[in-house]
């Protein structure tokens, strides 16, 4: 992944769950392993 794309979710990790509910569990998902839960 590039760092630009790491950066972007990062800063839009906050903002994820009153936008996307599902997509925010999508991501928790996947980046477990490298984000601590928001």
């Amino acid at each position: 992944m590039p760092a630009e794309a790491l950066v972007y979710t990062l800063e839009e990790w906050k903002g994820l769950p009153q936008r996307s509910p599902r997509l925010a569990r999508v991501l928790r998902e996947e980046t477990r392993w490298l984000l601590p839960p928001p």
